[in-house]
């Protein structure tokens, strides 16, 4: 499995964007972690601050995933486009 993986418009099926950076604990606790000699708290990777928190496109993408992981038809798509390509 990656350490680091980005992710984008398959969030939200490609309606509005929104994008994810995702990592293991280990990057994860190391990149959202207080500068040394800081008395900040940890600070989280804030990146693509334009399209951070966009309610609609937290929504679309909640329930996009949650149509993915419901269903295992695009599990079975996957499947018979690899028996294709090989």
């Amino acid at each position: 499995a990656p350490d680091i993986l980005c992710v984008g418009k398959a969030l939200t099926g490609g309606y509005v964007t929104m994008g994810a950076t995702l990592a293991t604990e280990k990057v994860a606790s190391h990149v959202c972690a207080a500068p040394p000699g800081s008395q900040d708290d940890a600070l989280p990777l804030m990146h693509g601050p334009t399209f951070m928190g966009n309610p609609l496109a937290c929504a679309v993408a909640l329930a996009s995933v949650s149509k993915l992981l419901k269903g295992g038809w695009w599990r079975r798509r996957v499947r018979a486009i690899e028996g294709q390509l090989c």
